[in-house]
């Protein structure tokens, strides 16, 4: 039943956003929800979030490249682009940190083995 809460979670707030938000923000407002649900990964130790965070920040990149490089003024154009490139340069940096501390504890088990 959570499962089927999250999956409603991942459709309705982009799509609530993309009509609540005005057209120049709605970029922005699906990273603060992909940045939300990463936190939520992080705090609740759950991978779901975190693939919800992922597929929110893809949605966001499609949505950028199809509908903001057309519709958007250069300057909203340019913010989005940066901001989007902040996010995920943030959000790989500690995936791979967190990769990096995890790395060395799996090997020394399999070694122990």
């Amino acid at each position: 039943m959570r499962n089927a809460y999250l999956a409603a979670a991942f459709f309705m707030f982009p799509y609530a956003l993309y009509h609540i938000v005005p057209g120049s923000y709605v970029s922005l407002s699906w990273m603060v929800v992909a940045v939300f649900y990463y936190i939520l990964s992080r705090l609740l130790n759950n991978i779901k979030y975190r693939w919800m965070a992922v597929s929110t920040l893809l949605l966001t990149v499609l949505y950028v490249f199809l509908v903001d490089m057309t519709k958007l003024d250069p300057v909203y154009r340019v913010i989005s682009f940066l901001l989007l490139a902040v996010v995920l340069i943030i959000i790989s940096t500690l995936y791979s940190r967190v990769r990096a501390k995890n790395a060395p504890a799996k090997s020394d088990k399999e070694a122990n083995d």
